[in-house]
């Protein structure tokens, strides 16, 4: 963006994505340029990082984020969740602010690059099932998933059933479900979308209720990006009530992911495919619904 600066102002809107992080310092060099007909777009995903206190005016100790929203020239906040847009309404509301906040999840079309693949998602012959993200216990609490998948007969029964774990990091497999989970952790965007768009559906396994109740969760727009469907809980679809029930395979109540797991893999190939197809016509309005959002942007109405 830096070499945007002497040609700033010619740009009607300006997406800031994952803010505050990373874009402090040349937000405040923007202001500077006062392009005051411009729109400008502040995507964030967890609102805890806006008073963080490496993010202060260190001779005043104020939040430097909220003195950009404050100065921002027609903002917008986007979050990623509807759990977080009402939470960061709340927030502009407490700081006197009158910035309109919507839900805006960053989905797209993906191309795997596999031009002999059959056409759309539902389509995509699916095996196993996926644990995505950074591999870090304070994110996803993979000892459980693993201690409860060896606690399932049927699940160590089946010779099909495959785990993929994908992302960065490290994480140690128990020896008994390394013949039957796969970790990669160098892969390039178009195989990582590839591994999610191929498996049956995509694990959440949330270490905390931080990811239903503060931030939003990549593992969510990943399996909307893919169109598989996710493991999901009443409590994640109360949180990202663009879901449906009918786009998950819903895990009941008092009921381990494994456990849920298993059950899906009595499902027949054609009951399995319906909920993918579900989950594609979800994606599709969720397209949709963002053009709503971008026109709203383009347009400079609130």
């Amino acid at each position: 963006m830096q070499e945007l600066l002497p040609e700033l102002c010619d740009y009607d809107v300006v997406v800031f994505s994952t803010f505050p992080d990373s874009h402090l310092p040349l937000a405040e060099q923007m202001l500077q340029k006062e392009c005051r007909k411009q729109t400008w777009a502040f995507t964030v995903h967890d609102p805890r990082e806006i008073d963080q206190e490496d993010r202060m005016f260190p001779a005043e100790g104020k939040p430097r984020a909220w003195a950009i929203l404050k100065a921002a020239p027609s903002a917008h906040v986007l979050t990623l969740a509807p759990h977080v847009t009402a939470r960061y309404t709340e927030m502009m509301a407490q700081a006197g602010l009158d910035i309109p906040v919507a839900t805006f999840l960053p989905i797209y079309p993906v191309d795997t690059g596999d031009a002999d693949a059959p056409a759309g998602p539902p389509d995509v012959p699916r095996q196993g099932f996926v644990l995505q993200g950074m591999f870090q216990s304070q994110r996803r609490d993979y000892g459980k998933v693993f201690r409860d998948i060896e606690a399932q007969p049927e699940l160590m029964a089946d010779p099909t059933f495959r785990m993929n774990l994908i992302g960065r990091g490290s994480v140690e497999i128990p020896a008994a479900l390394q013949s039957r989970t796969v970790k990669e952790t160098s892969l390039q965007y178009q195989e990582y979308y590839k591994r999610i768009q191929g498996a049956i559906a995509v694990l959440p396994a949330f270490a905390t209720n931080v990811y239903t109740t503060l931030k939003a969760s990549s593992s969510v727009a990943a399996a909307l990006v893919c169109a598989t469907p996710l493991v999901a809980d009443d409590t994640l679809l109360a949180a990202y009530s663009y879901l449906n029930a009918t786009a998950v395979f819903r895990q009941e109540a008092g009921e381990t992911e494994a456990a849920t797991m298993a059950r899906i893999m009595r499902l027949s190939p054609p009951e399995i495919r319906q909920v993918a197809q579900n989950m594609a016509d979800l994606q599709q309005q969720l397209f949709l619904e963002n053009d709503k959002v971008m026109l709203r942007l383009l347009s400079g109405r609130r």
